[in-house]
């Protein structure tokens, strides 16, 4: 199945230091989203894939020391078998981040969000991958229990030409970012004016040829695996604030309406807003 395959291995930055490699799978002579698109058995190919990807870096000295990313079809893990056997594989093999595609392939979230778990008791992190490529159900996905979201490179290729555009990231950062206390992964940086931009933003990885292009598996090296990854404040007073006045203008009583005053109340102790106990 992956006859005239290989991968080149892109690294991503955090903090100016290298915390993992993407496995980019590569086709001689094809054209690998059309290639990816022809294959039929999606479970079959995903569990080749991580097979092929961590018996290469066995092969590398202290590779057990190279956090790399694997890119699955997310309804893999609705196949029971490629679960079983994730989690003999995992048993062992540790410093993988499962980035999950193709997220029109399914819509039971429930399953997927108990498989997630299952595997991330075995030490395995999760990305989801390609958000703002256009997937109908990316939004209903960014509430799994993963540890990255990755922004598409198409999100960012114009926020250096264009106002709106990078309004649109900043926005994307804030709700994923702030809100729901995810980390992002940044692809597709090219630009010096790209990654400044990008850095007002705030806390992310970095991955791009403005950093390094996809490297031959021999000139990967260890990575920092003890990263203090920073998690977004989701309890912050703004956060907290804001849902507080969405819980009060969503109460269907008086009783409701009166108890998120009062917890509104608590809240904002300076009454920034001006609303006292005889708001209702």
């Amino acid at each position: 199945m992956l006859s005239d395959c290989y991968f080149n291995f892109q690294p991503r930055y955090y903090n100016g230091e290298i915390s993992s490699y993407e496995a980019l799978l590569r086709k001689t002579e094809a054209e690998i989203e059309r290639y990816i698109e022809s294959i039929a058995d999606h479970v079959t190919f995903d569990l080749a894939i991580i097979d092929f990807v961590i018996k290469r870096r066995s092969q590398l000295v202290n590779g057990e020391k190279i956090q790399l990313a694997i890119n699955i079809s997310i309804a893999s893990l609705l196949d029971d078998e490629f679960v079983k056997t994730c989690h003999k594989i995992f048993e062992h093999e540790k410093n993988i981040i499962l980035e999950l595609t193709r997220h029109d392939e399914t819509n039971d979230f429930i399953r997927i969000q108990n498989v997630i778990k299952q595997l991330k008791d075995k030490g395995i992190q999760f990305a989801l991958d390609d958000y703002g490529k256009g997937y109908a159900n990316s939004e209903l996905f960014l509430h799994l229990d993963v540890d990255y979201i990755k922004l598409d490179r198409k999100m960012i290729k114009n926020i250096d030409q264009s106002y709106v555009a990078y309004s649109l990231v900043k926005t994307t950062y804030e709700k994923i970012a702030k809100v729901l206390g995810k980390h992002i992964i940044v692809e597709g940086v090219e630009t010096f004016e790209q990654f400044n931009l990008l850095k007002q933003l705030g806390d992310m990885t970095y991955q791009g040829f403005y950093f390094s292009e996809p490297l031959n598996i021999i000139d990967i090296k260890p990575t920092k695996t003890n990263f203090d990854i920073q998690k977004m404040d989701t309890q912050s007073f703004c956060n907290l604030l804001d849902q507080a006045i969405y819980d009060m203008n969503r109460a269907p009583n008086p009783q409701a309406i009166r108890a998120a005053i009062n917890h509104l109340i608590k809240i904002d102790r300076y009454n920034i807003i001006g609303i006292t106990s005889n708001f209702f």
